[in-house]
Order: structure tokens, then sequence, then C-alpha cells
């Protein structure tokens, strides 16, 4: 009997072993897939320096031997080129599979390799996820310069989220060309692939959680740090996952002083996992409600998932909350915490769904302080298990992006900012008379003076 499982596929996960054959294939299929798969191309090429035009000409080679002035031999995975018109963008590539990383000795020779052939960049491609766009994730590298020669890195999640978003969104038409896109996803998806790695909160997880529970991590060291570079690495995957799933370009809120110094980036979430016990981060949605808070409540072993929400200030205090309980939250789950905020309060009031349902005055204060602001937040059992979920344990990285995904379809998905209400101009004086029939001026204002 015929079916998918025995359909014939462009690039097969049968008989991949080890980590070498796995990054060898994985770099055949990407580059395969960028040479003819033009929209693809420009959406991850393009960002780097590459040409963005429709028709042009994408080449690559894999295993390139290069012979360097000292003699040595160096190979890296791939080279591309892209050519439009006069333009020509070159690049090194250099990739790696699974779980294993860039190596900064490796990433310095490359470099140096590309300014002596005269190649515009290096792309590194691993599992690793830079803290944000522009950022790479091996310590020190962004401080390497040689020349004028660039440094970019992809993750094979950026990779993925970015295929998807472009088969399944923005479409690529023709029919060839999408299904080769579709078979690279396939292929990457795939845990044979080796490029797929289980979410992995690292070799000190199981130590970093029991002190965070207990109140023991005291100051910021090592064990914590790679614990808190793993956890925002899991909020930019998740970020970068739930664009492709959605068609848009969703981002980890990181603050600019962050942004300009990962290391700063890391160090602040783990004096936080110190001093409370807590790991925080934020998601943007374009046209989301508001941005989305994860806080995962080490102590407890509770995820809170949160979103803010304005309201409708044409309507009074029973009105916003009716406004909250009725339209936007009709379908939620009952289980869901409600927060009410007044202005100038710095304690809210708080309810579940399921009693506001019932009685909506419960989170109003009064008539004269009515809610200015509405946080509706879902908690959830925390995963305790350092990689992806298994028949014994669940995860605790599956527990917090089950928990991102869910309140995302439950909730944030539905909510809507209210619609302003224009300004309203004054009523134009009413006429208390008919027009005279005989005269045909207007009658005067009652006790108005007689026209000379």
């Amino acid at each position: 009997m015929l079916d998918d499982n025995h359909q014939v596929r462009l690039f097969s996960v049968a008989g991949v072993k080890g980590r070498q054959e796995a990054e060898l294939r994985a770099t055949a299929a990407l580059l395969s897939v960028l040479t003819m798969v033009r929209p693809l191309s420009r959406r991850l090429l393009g960002p780097l320096g590459a040409s963005k035009a429709d028709r042009a000409t994408v080449e690559a080679w894999t295993e390139v031997p290069f012979e360097t002035a000292d003699g040595e031999t160096l190979r890296p995975d791939g080279v591309v080129r892209v050519s439009s018109g006069k333009h020509t963008f070159t690049a090194l590539v250099e990739v790696k599979a699974g779980d294993s990383p860039q190596e900064l000795g490796q990433i310095e020779k490359y470099l140096k390799l590309a300014r002596a052939e005269r190649y515009d960049c290096l792309i590194t491609i691993s599992g690793e996820v830079a803290p944000f766009d522009g950022a790479h994730p091996t310590p020190r590298a962004d401080s390497l310069r040689v020349g004028s020669v660039k440094l970019h890195h992809l993750s094979w999640t950026r990779i993925l989220a970015e295929a998807v978003q472009q088969v399944a969104h923005h479409g690529v038409d023709d029919e060839e060309q999408a299904w080769i896109a579709a078979e690279l996803i396939r292929y990457l998806e795939h845990p044979n692939s080796g490029v797929a790695q289980a979410s992995d909160m690292g070799e000190h997880w199981i130590s970093v959680r029991d002190k965070a529970r207990d109140g023991l991590l005291g100051k910021p060291g090592p064990e914590a740090l790679d614990v808190c570079r793993r956890w925002d690495q899991l909020l930019h995957t998740t970020a970068m996952r739930l664009g492709a799933e959605l068609g848009i370009d969703v981002r980890e809120v990181i603050p600019k002083a962050q942004r300009d110094d990962p290391s700063l980036r890391i160090r602040s979430l783990a004096a936080e996992l110190c001093d409370s016990g807590l790991l925080q981060g934020r998601l943007r949605v374009p046209g989301a409600v508001g941005d989305i808070t994860v806080t995962a409540d080490m102590r407890a072993a509770r995820t809170v998932v949160a979103v803010e929400s304005p309201v409708p200030l044409d309507k009074g205090g029973k009105g916003r909350i009716g406004w909250l309980v009725r339209q936007q939250l009709r379908d939620a789950p009952g289980s869901l915490t409600v927060e009410a905020f007044t202005r100038g309060s710095r304690v809210a009031e708080i309810a579940s769904l399921t009693d506001l349902r019932e009685d909506t005055s419960v989170v109003l204060r009064s008539r004269d302080k009515p809610p200015v602001k509405f946080r509706v937040s879902h908690r959830t059992e925390t995963g305790q298990g350092r990689r992806t979920r298994n028949a014994r344990k669940l995860g605790f990285a599956d527990s917090v992006v089950d928990a991102i995904d869910d309140f995302y379809r439950n909730v944030v998905q539905h909510m809507r900012s209210p619609t302003p209400v224009p300004p309203k101009m004054a009523a134009a004086p009413a006429s208390n008379e008919a027009a005279d029939p005989e005269s045909g001026r207007a009658p005067t204002e009652p006790n108005a003076p007689t026209p000379d």
C-alpha cells in the first residue's frame, strides 16, 4: 500500500552517521535550496549584504579547499556567491550541527581567509542562538576585526523560522520551488538530520534549579550565568518560532543597554535569579494588545504568562470591567487571573475570571476610582527536567513554551485595544420658532433686540 511514509524525498534523513555527516548533509541541503529558491535566499542573505533583486544569481559550493600563505589548507563547509549586474556578494560558510558550538579560533582563521580571498563575510551556522540580531553567540567573537570582512551568524532555528514564514505566509510563486523549500523544512525538522536539538538547560541546570528553589544561590557564578544564557536563548528561539507560525516578526524585548552589551544582559538575568529565584523575559508580537511577559518562579515551580491591556476611557468602572470580561475574555479559561489597577494605586484588585463573570464589581473599589489598566495572567506548573519532555519528567523548556503558546492561543490573539472615542463638537443652538413665512426672516431669540 502506498502512503506518505514511502514517498520519495529530496533530502534523505536515512543513515546519518555522526556529527560530521550531519553537518555535510545539512550544509548541502541548505545551500542547494538557496541556489534554487530565490525568495528564501533573498530572505536569508539579503540582510547580510547580498542583492535582493529577484533575478540575482545564487551559486554555492561545499568543501572548497583554500591554501593559506603559510601553507595551511583550510576547507570551509561552504562558499556562496550572489551576483546581480555589477554587484557581487561572496561569503564563506562554517556549519555546526546539533549542540556543537562554533570555535573562536576557527572563526578567526576563516575571517583571515575571507580577507585574503577578498570575500565579503563569514557566515557561521549552528544550533546556538545569538542574544539579539547582529550579535554572535560565541564569546569574544564580536570583538574580532579582520579588515572589512563582516561576521554574521544564523541559527538553525532562525533558518527554519524564515523558511516556514516564506512558504506558509508569504508564499513561493513557483510550484517546484515551493516544494523544494518545503522539503528543506521537512529535513531540518526531522530529528535524524542532526540539526534540530532538544531544548537543553545545560549541565548546571539541576544544581541551579535546586539552589534557586531553596534560596541558596548567593552571588551569580558561572553555573547561574550558564542557565540564564540558555533561558535567554529559549525566549529568543520561542519568539522566532512563534513568529514563523504567525507570519510576523516576533521579538524578545531587550533594553538598549543590554543589546549593546550582551554580557550585561546575562549578568542582569543572573542577579535577579539569585536574588528572587525568578527567570523573566518579554515578547513583543506586532498588533497584540501588549507585550507578553514570562516569569518562571523557581521557588514556587510555577510559570506565569501575562499581558497588560488598556481600558476604554469612555466607559465607567463597571463598563470597563464588563468590556474586558464579556468582549475580550469571552471564551478564555476561567482559571485566568485578572488584576485591575486604579490611577495612583500600587496595589491591584485581583480576582479569577470565573468570579468576575459572576460579579464584575469584585475588582471595583469605588465609582470614583475606575480601573485604568488590566493585567491578565495564567499560572502553570513548571517542568523540572533538564532536557525536552520524556515519559518520566516534563522538561523545563517544554513547559515554558507550552505555557506561552497556550496563553497566546487562548487569550492574547482574541484581545483588542479599545477603540479611541473621537472628540465631539458642541451642539448647534436649537431654534424655537419657524421662519416668518411673510418676511422670510428667521425669528429673533426671545427678548432679543429688534433690528432697526
